[in-house]
Formats: structure tokens, C-alpha cells, sequence
């Protein structure tokens, strides 16, 4: 949807059913439970599709990560298997917009993503 100076906030399925659940509210409906359905047949019947927003990603070089780890196994020969690792780290971008958005039918593939989808604002996890 469109907000003032014409940037467009993200309808997550999150947000559509906290609106109908506001709505039911108001108009004193108390068996409301705005189930998945409910909002995306609601959101069929007013033109707006679920589209991913684009415009903030890039893909991997695949040969250059191919060619690090030959390298890491490389200087890994030798050392004891039971001393090796794996460290993963995880983050919850808790901030962050989503990158799926309600749009309107005819802006399906014009959708664009912003710089807000990309929250530094986050919890940071390591697993071993």
C-alpha cells in the first residue's frame, strides 16, 4: 500500500490479520478468528497478490567458494578430526521489514524492496 510520499509499506499476512482482527473489533464481531483463508481470500477480492519484493540481493560465486574450500582442506591435512569444528552464526533481524508484501494485482512485478528490509537490529547466535 501506498503511505505518504508515495513509498510503499510491506502488508505482511501478520499485519492484514491484526487489521481484521481491529475491524471485528470495532463493528463488536467477538467469533472472529481472521484465519489465513479469511485474509487471502479477503486480499484476492480486492486485486492484491503476495509478491516478493526485489531489488536488495546478490547471488554467491559459487567457483570462488569451491576454490576456498580446496584450500581449507588443503591446510586442514593432518590435524586430528576430533579437533575440527563447525561454527555457524545466526542472526534474528528483529527489526527488519518483511520481503514479501500484499501489492496490488497490476504492481506485481514492478514491487520493489527498501533499505528498511534490511535492519542491522539483531540478536547474534553461534552454534558449534
Amino acid at each position: 500500500m501506498l503511505a505518504r510520499g508515495r513509498k510503499r509499506v510491506p502488508l505482511s499476512l501478520a499485519i492484514l490479520r491484526q487489521k481484521a482482527l481491529q475491524v471485528a473489533e470495532h463493528l463488536g464481531v467477538t467469533d472472529s478468528a481472521a484465519s489465513n483463508g479469511f485474509i487471502q481470500r479477503w486480499a484476492s477480492r480486492h486485486g492484491l497478490v503476495n509478491a516478493a519484493l526485489h531489488g536488495t540481493g546478490a547471488s554467491a560465486n559459487v567457483e570462488e567458494a569451491a576454490e576456498r574450500m580446496a584450500a581449507i582442506r588443503q591446510q586442514l591435512e593432518g590435524v586430528d578430526v576430533d579437533l575440527i569444528y563447525n561454527v555457524d552464526e545466526t542472526g534474528l533481524l528483529y527489526r527488519g521489514l518483511p520481503s514479501r508484501s500484499y501489492v496490488p494485482s497490476e504492481d506485481r512485478r514492478t514491487a520493489r524492496g527498501s533499505k528498511a528490509m534490511i535492519s542491522k537490529d539483531r540478536v547474534t547466535l553461534t552454534l558449534c
